[in-house]
């Protein structure tokens, strides 16, 4: 009986730890998943997009501005811990953006970020002490959606709008209210 009863205990222990592991098989990849108050990503739940070669979305806020990431399973080489935490903040003519992970994540993603206005340029530059790192594509109709390739900078970058459309008016680099 003594026997038993430790075989239940020992097996009740074992499914207690696992169940505090985290349990990312239940993690639906088509939905976006939010992202934890601190950001991070968890190396098993990058492994699950790579080994499914799925598209996962990660999703944030930020300053009253919401942003996602999107990575992809097939660019994924080595799977570590990432934080996906982003501050952003308006800035004079656009947008900084402050990543809080210190290193490379290893793979490049894809960080968009959804405005409150409309930005009137077709295309933005990200900088960084007035030099630039990456071209930022812009998407949306009724307001703008910054796209940040992200492969390999940390720190943090100012996103500035390009050159205005023509016959738009006065204000050229600025984002429109």
């Amino acid at each position: 009986m003594k026997r038993l009863t430790t075989i239940f205990l020992i097996l009740s222990l074992l499914l207690s730890l696992a169940s505090c592991i985290g349990n990312y098989a239940e993690v639906d990849l088509r939905q976006p998943v939010p992202l934890s108050e601190d950001g991070i990503v968890e190396k098993e739940l990058l492994d699950k997009i790579k080994k499914e070669n799925a598209i996962a979305t990660f999703t944030g806020t930020s300053a009253g501005l919401n942003y996602e990431w999107t990575i992809f399973g097939s660019d994924i080489a080595e799977t570590k811990d990432v934080n996906l935490l982003v501050s952003l903040e308006k800035a004079d003519g656009g947008i900084k953006v402050s990543f809080a992970d210190s290193e490379s994540f290893g793979f490049p993603a894809l960080l968009s970020i959804h405005l409150d206005e409309k930005w009137t340029a077709l295309a933005a530059t990200a900088y960084r002490d007035g030099t630039a790192l990456s071209s930022v594509s812009i998407t949306g109709s009724k307001t703008s959606i910054l796209n940040l390739p992200v492969n390999s900078f940390i720190g943090s970058c100012t996103i500035s709008p390009d050159a205005e459309k023509e016959n738009s008016g006065v204000g050229a680099n600025r984002p429109n209210s």
